[in-house]
């Protein structure tokens, strides 16, 4: 993967450097949207006069902070160019391959026929191969190159919230095999 990518901005960071928080910012839009919102409120009341004289100073202050997390967020958002943009959407491919392959199907799910157990294990012991410095740069644990499925599930999300493109994991889940247990009669 190019070096040059970083999935989690300098706003998702501390003063060392680690990621601070579980996913990107950006990848949370409603976040975004209400702090625009929230951004808007304050600037239209102040150009209407809506603020108490007292007030402004302190209102003015909030508004430059929100204005600067805000741009420092859109500023984090990968912006990816041809082979980038290929090399990201590549591994997402693979691993959504992976995870699909690491999920019980939706009928099993669906009919109680999951051990609970082999779920945990399948969701938190690492098992899929993935490389140790872009699970790194999304605040994934690595073992012995190898990451959980919950791991390479979020590495899925950001991949995909970066290209533009679904971020329900739900949707690699396999159909399988409908169950009925009358399989003979088709009335029921």
């Amino acid at each position: 993967m190019d070096e040059s990518i970083k999935f989690f901005g300098k706003v998702d960071r501390d003063a060392t450097g680690k990621i601070t928080s579980e996913y990107p910012c950006y990848y949370r839009e409603n976040d975004i949207d209400e702090l625009k919102e929230e951004l808007g409120k304050k600037e239209r009341a102040l150009e209407r006069g809506d603020i108490p004289p007292t007030r402004v100073p302190m209102v003015e202050g909030q508004v430059k902070r929100e204005r600067a997390k805000l741009n420092e967020i859109l500023k984090s958002i990968p912006k990816l160019k041809g082979a980038q943009k290929d090399k990201v959407a590549k591994l997402r491919t693979e691993l959504g391959k992976e995870i699909t392959e690491a999920q019980f199907t939706r009928s099993e799910m669906r009919g109680g026929r999951v051990d609970p157990h082999k779920e945990v294990r399948r969701m938190t012991e690492p098992s899929i191969k993935v490389d140790p410095d872009v699970a790194k740069e999304m605040g994934v644990k690595v073992v012995n190159g190898k990451v959980s499925r919950k791991g390479a599930e979020k590495m899925w999300k950001i991949l995909g919230k970066v290209l533009g493109e679904e971020t329900n994991v739900e949707t690699l889940r396999k159909e399988g095999m409908t169950y009925s247990p009358f399989p003979h009669d088709e009335n029921r």
